[in-house]
């Protein structure tokens, strides 16, 4: 979306010019160029997958132990409601970025978009589905 309305964003990209993550090139720069409600969204979901997925910080750790048992989990084991939130997460960003690919495609995205449309709404109704539940604490 930055390489949109800003050329260094665009040519950092495409011609490896500047340094991504660097001053105007970090991704809170680039989020904070798309507006107040955009930041706002980028910084609660950029913050919360931060907090349990790509930083050992308090939240992330916390996964390890067992809520039940208090030992510490090592190695597979599957928890449901990390598995919806990850999966939410995983679902949300495949959507944001089939958009991002339709826009690059443009007038050739067409009839990928209509063949991939219905999952599409499948995928924004389920996740409204669990937010609704998740909201008024059912199971999910």
């Amino acid at each position: 979306m930055d390489s949109e309305k800003c050329k260094d964003t665009l040519d950092a990209i495409l011609e490896g010019t500047g340094k991504l993550g660097k001053k105007q090139l970090t991704y809170a720069e680039m989020a904070k160029r798309q507006g107040d409600e955009f930041l706002k969204a980028w910084t609660h979901n950029y913050g919360a997958m931060s907090e349990y997925a790509a930083h050992a910080r308090k939240n992330s750790l916390k996964t390890l132990v067992d809520p039940d048992t208090h030992d510490l989990r090592l190695g597979g084991l599957y928890d449901r409601v990390l598995f919806i939130g990850t999966f939410d997460a995983l679902l949300g960003a495949a959507i944001g970025t089939a958009g991002v690919l339709a826009k690059v495609l443009g007038a050739n995205a067409l009839p990928w978009q209509r063949e991939c449309l219905p999952m599409f709404k499948a995928a924004a109704d389920w996740r409204k589905k669990v937010a609704a539940k998740v909201e008024v604490g059912e199971s999910v």
